[in-house]
């Protein structure tokens, strides 16, 4: 199996508890990552401004990810996206967006799995349903959950994607306008699963006719929680079209968010990632899954 990756590259400013980091970032980063943990093939489908750091490419090309359709615009900036927490809130900001859809139209994707994830509005909805036709697609729809002020604050706003497109739909819980509401028209859209991230709470999956919870990990990380979203949805999704079960995917994909610290710190170093065994890992959250889910 391979995953075909529709995302954007940012550069992230993140404040995290006084500090003030500087680095490249995006889905695409992360989703390419949490595929390398999988020992998933994936392509990267994405356009990146000519400011962006190449040696980040080099060493995601290095760890297996296919970057041959990466587009480099020599008249782009990479959009800076600006997460500023504050205990269990964040605030976001975004300078420099630019529009991809223009790369996007010229694309014809081969893989037939598709995880779609952006940072704001970068492709129009049009230009999307035509990449993920007869495609298995899994989208975190945050992308279209969001628009900015003439400053730049990133504010919420409900999606008006046609849902009828996408196997699986993620959001965020903090950052969903009428959640129950999108989880129901989803649903009723044809959409097999929902997948609602709730930080710390852990996440929810919801079906036609079942719910399913999940604890946040156990696992202890130094620094801050951005891109374990993606990773967590690109986790679930892997597993979920590789034939696991719910509880299995969930399980898997919220021990591989926790480890979005580790993850990083693999494209600054030496490193590889390494064949640690995550199986007890798994089973231990499989458990809690277990004691947690009514259905």
């Amino acid at each position: 199996m391979k995953l075909g990756l529709i995302c954007s590259f940012t550069f992230d400013r993140v404040i995290h508890h006084g500090s003030v980091i500087l680095r490249p970032g995006g889905p695409a980063l992360y989703s390419a990552l949490a595929a390398v943990l999988m020992k998933t093939k994936s392509v990267l489908y994405t356009q990146i401004g000519f400011d962006f750091d190449q040696s980040v490419l080099k060493k995601l090309k290095n760890l297996g990810i296919d970057t041959s359709m990466i587009n480099l615009e020599p008249s782009h900036l990479t959009p800076l996206f600006t997460l500023a927490y504050s205990g269990e809130t964040r605030k976001i900001f975004l300078c420099g967006a630019n529009t991809l859809d223009k790369y996007y139209r010229s694309l014809n994707i081969q893989e037939n799995h598709v995880y779609v994830s952006f940072t704001h509005n970068e492709l129009e909805k049009n230009t999307l349903y035509n990449l993920v036709k007869n495609k298995t697609t899994c989208i975190d729809i945050q992308g279209y959950a969001r628009k900015a002020n003439k400053s730049g604050l990133v504010g919420r706003v409900y999606p008006s994607l046609m849902l009828k497109h996408f196997t699986y739909v993620k959001f965020s819980q903090d950052e969903m306008v009428r959640p129950i509401q999108f989880t129901r028209k989803a649903l009723n859209s044809g959409v097999e699963e929902v997948i609602v991230t709730k930080g710390k709470l852990g996440a929810e999956v919801y079906t036609s006719s079942e719910k399913y919870t999940c604890p946040s990990p156990s696992i202890k990380t130094i620094g801050d929680p951005t891109g374990a979203g993606d990773v967590f949805t690109l986790t679930y999704f892997n597993c979920r079209v590789a034939g696991e079960s719910i509880k299995q995917s969930m399980a898997k994909a919220a021990v591989n968010a926790g480890l979005v610290t580790r993850l990083r710190k693999i494209l600054y170093s030496t490193e590889t990632i390494k064949d640690d065994n995550y199986e007890k890992l798994y089973e231990v959250m499989e458990k809690k899954i277990e004691k947690q889910c009514f259905s």
